[in-house]
């Protein structure tokens, strides 16, 4: 793995072990006006790839953008740990990920998004919030996932959209290897005991389903982040569990 940094966009690596894991950091502390970045990654056959940012996605005011192409060799395996995105009043933000798979590559993308800077009042006062999530194995399209939302043409609060929520969190599964946990996770939060451990979180709505084309997806709803951490735990607490990371992610968290 080498190290990279170009104009406001860094990567560096705190652990190369069995697990490559690789931070992206930015230099402005988030996506200021004018931002326009694009990464490309190209994981080798039969690598392991733990990837996440340095902190949450801060997007400011202004109009931004951030590109992800990846393309995922045989036998792979990457973890694509997405934080939170918090987009500022007034801001205009797309980010656009694309995951092109080999036969046997194996991925989970974990995507958060937040309605604004909650904590300081901030709820759906930016301009417009476009994501869009492609997965390929191959020249087959597997899953075409996109959110748009510009709270001056329609209400953040659509069911469609946030709905009564400000917290949302995407889990995807692709590849045989990692699907294990897909349906671990299913038999948790789709049974009666996941209903049981929402007591403390009663406004907390999880779903895993699978995917018409191949893999599964988690969905997760709540009032606040706070309420989904527990679903974000038992994610890699059954990955690890399972033998397919040998870390915990969450306790590499600044």
């Amino acid at each position: 793995m080498s190290c990279l940094s170009g104009a406001g966009l860094k990567l560096f690596c705190p652990r190369v072990e069995d697990w490559c894991h690789t931070v992206i950091s930015s230099y402005g502390g988030g996506m200021v006006d004018g931002d326009d970045l694009q990464l490309r990654l190209s994981v080798g056959e039969g690598c392991k790839l733990y990837l996440t940012s340095s902190g949450f996605t801060q997007v400011y005011k202004g109009r931004s953008s951030f590109e992800v192409t990846a393309e995922v060799g045989a036998g792979a395996v990457v973890v694509h740990h997405g934080l939170p995105l918090v987009p500022h009043a007034e801001s205009s933000f797309a980010q656009q990920t694309r995951w092109i798979l080999a036969p046997e590559a194996a991925l989970v993308s974990v995507d958060w998004l937040l309605p604004g800077r909650v904590e300081s009042g901030e709820r759906f006062q930016f301009e417009e919030l476009l994501t869009t999530l492609r997965i390929t194995r191959g020249e087959k399209l597997v899953l075409n996932d996109a959110f748009r939302a510009v709270p001056g043409e329609q209400t953040p609060l659509a069911n469609s959209l946030f709905g009564r929520y400000e917290a949302l969190l995407t889990v995807n599964f692709m590849g045989a290897r990692v699907e294990p946990v897909a349906r671990a996770l299913a038999l948790f939060w789709n049974s009666d005991i996941g209903p049981v451990r929402s007591a403390q979180a009663p406004d907390r709505i999880v779903n895993v389903s699978p995917l018409p084309r191949g893999g599964y997806q988690l969905r997760a709803a709540a009032l606040c982040r706070r309420d989904l951490l527990e679903v974000e735990r038992s994610l890699f607490g059954e990955m690890q569990a399972l033998g397919l990371l040998d870390f915990d992610p969450l306790s590499r968290q600044t």
